[in-house]
Parts: structure tokens; C-alpha cells; sequence
């Protein structure tokens, strides 16, 4: 049983909470919460490799969720244990700020707008554009309704 720290910190608003096994056996499964208050979260590798043995896990940290800091460190105990496969990486969604976000709205860049409008965060994206549509062009708001089938035009 190795003594390494994996280093994970949550990505998105509001609380993430983790349900990891041991992969040794030796620990009982438990939560694992990372929340404003606190983002970030030390866990003991044998509870850190239980990511890649639960589809659920391994969705949330493809839609970054959360991030692993020390991402190697956590790849390369996984091939040394046989978990994962040497060539085997995760395929992770782009994250974007709310920042990043609102620039893409504002420029209005197709492929930009399709993009975001094709990540896990498209839902945050959609309620960023209905919120400010006010600052959006009517060429952008017109694109993104196109590409989503949804309005974003909401007049009182």
C-alpha cells in the first residue's frame, strides 16, 4: 500500500461529493466532498484509483467536475497496478469559465458558439445567454437559437 497524496480540486459552482473503494480492500468506501469552503481535497491513492473503476467518477472528471492536480502521479500508480492500460488517458471536455464564456457570446463566432453549446456546460452557457441577451448581437442570439432549437430571446 502505497503512501501517496492525490491532490483533486472541484472545477464547478457548488458542492462535488465523491463515493470512492479502497482498491486494496482494506478501507471501507466513504464520501468524499469538495465544496466553496473548501475546493480542494487530499485523498490517499488506494481511494483515488477507485475513479477509474465507476462510470459515474469517470463522467464527472471527463466533464471537469473536478481536476486531479497531480494527474500524473495518479496515471502512472494506476499502470504500476495494472488499473488502467499504458497507452489509456481521459478524454476531457474543455472547461470554460463564466469569463471565457461571455467572450465567446460576445464575439459570436460560429465554431466558438457551437463548441460551447456542445459541452457539458452548455446548460450554464444557455442561461448566460438569456440573462444577457441585452449585450448579445441579434446575429448572435439568432445563431445559438439555430444551433440549440431553444429561444434565448425573451421579451416581456
Amino acid at each position: 500500500m502505497a503512501n501517496i497524496t492525490i491532490r483533486l480540486k472541484k472545477e464547478r459552482p457548488g458542492a462535488v461529493s465523491l463515493y470512492l473503494q479502497d482498491v486494496e480492500g482494506l478501507k471501507p468506501s466513504r464520501w468524499f466532498s469538495m465544496t466553496e469552503a473548501n475546493p480542494k481535497l487530499p485523498i490517499n491513492i488506494d481511494y483515488a484509483l477507485g475513479i477509474f473503476l465507476d462510470n459515474t467518477l469517470m463522467r464527472m472528471w471527463k466533464a471537469n467536475d473536478f481536476v486531479i492536480e497531480n494527474e500524473a502521479e495518479l496515471y502512472k500508480e494506476a499502470r504500476a497496478r495494472g488499473i488502467i492500460a499504458e497507452e489509456f488517458e481521459v478524454a476531457k471536455s474543455k472547461f470554460y469559465s463564466k469569463t471565457a464564456m461571455m467572450e465567446i457570446l460576445k464575439k459570436g463566432e460560429e465554431e466558438e458558439i457551437k463548441a460551447l453549446f456542445s459541452s457539458p456546460q452548455s446548460k450554464s452557457a444557455y442561461d448566460m445567454a438569456v440573462a444577457k441577451q441585452e449585450e448579445l448581437t441579434s446575429g448572435t442570439i439568432k445563431l445559438i437559437e439555430d444551433f440549440i432549437k431553444l429561444q434565448v430571446r425573451i421579451d416581456d
